[in-house]
């Protein structure tokens, strides 16, 4: 796993945010996405 592989204790996830163009996902999409993922993958804080 990265976090171990570089002694790393956080991730930093950042998301693109502006004015979606035609064929973008939508911001609600990703977020909830992201959101997931955090919750599938990632360790809570301990």
């Amino acid at each position: 796993m990265a976090m171990e592989d570089l002694s790393a204790d956080g991730v930093l996830i950042h998301m693109l945010l502006g004015k979606l163009k035609p064929g973008d996902i939508p911001a609600d999409v990703r977020d909830a996405s992201i959101r997931k993922m955090v919750d599938l993958y990632f360790r809570p804080i301990r």
